[in-house]
Protein backbone atom coordinates (compact mmCIF):
# COMPACT_ATOMS: atom_id res chain seq x y z
CA UNK A 1 0.00 0.00 0.00
CA UNK A 2 2.65 2.47 0.85
CA UNK A 3 4.69 2.13 -2.43
CA UNK A 4 1.45 2.14 -4.45
CA UNK A 5 0.71 5.79 -2.64
CA UNK A 6 3.81 6.84 -3.48
CA UNK A 7 4.49 5.60 -7.11
CA UNK A 8 0.75 7.73 -7.69
CA UNK A 9 2.26 10.66 -6.16
CA UNK A 10 5.55 10.60 -8.57
CA UNK A 11 6.36 11.49 -11.70
CA UNK A 12 8.31 7.91 -12.69
CA UNK A 13 9.97 9.12 -15.74
CA UNK A 14 11.73 11.68 -13.41
CA UNK A 15 11.54 11.01 -10.27
CA UNK A 16 13.65 8.81 -7.74
CA UNK A 17 12.43 6.99 -4.78
CA UNK A 18 14.70 4.55 -2.99
CA UNK A 19 13.60 3.03 -0.03
CA UNK A 20 16.23 1.55 2.68
CA UNK A 21 15.53 -1.23 4.83
CA UNK A 22 17.47 -1.26 8.13
CA UNK A 23 18.97 -4.30 9.03
CA UNK A 24 22.16 -6.79 9.13
CA UNK A 25 21.68 -7.01 5.66
CA UNK A 26 20.58 -3.46 4.45
CA UNK A 27 22.60 -3.19 1.53
CA UNK A 28 20.21 -6.28 -0.36
CA UNK A 29 17.25 -4.78 0.83
CA UNK A 30 17.40 -1.21 -1.08
CA UNK A 31 14.27 -0.66 -2.99
CA UNK A 32 14.10 1.69 -6.56
CA UNK A 33 10.47 2.91 -7.43
CA UNK A 34 10.49 5.70 -10.58
CA UNK A 35 13.41 7.06 -12.86
CA UNK A 36 16.74 4.75 -12.20
CA UNK A 37 19.75 6.55 -11.85
CA UNK A 38 22.23 4.69 -10.62
CA UNK A 39 26.03 5.25 -9.41
CA UNK A 40 28.83 3.33 -6.86
CA UNK A 41 28.17 5.18 -3.50
CA UNK A 42 31.39 3.91 -2.36
CA UNK A 43 33.16 4.71 -5.96
CA UNK A 44 35.02 7.93 -7.40
CA UNK A 45 33.12 11.54 -7.34
CA UNK A 46 34.13 13.96 -9.52
CA UNK A 47 32.95 17.47 -8.73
Amino acid sequence: MFKATILSLIDTKTDSIRIYNLGKNHAAKIEHLGKNTTYDIEGELIV
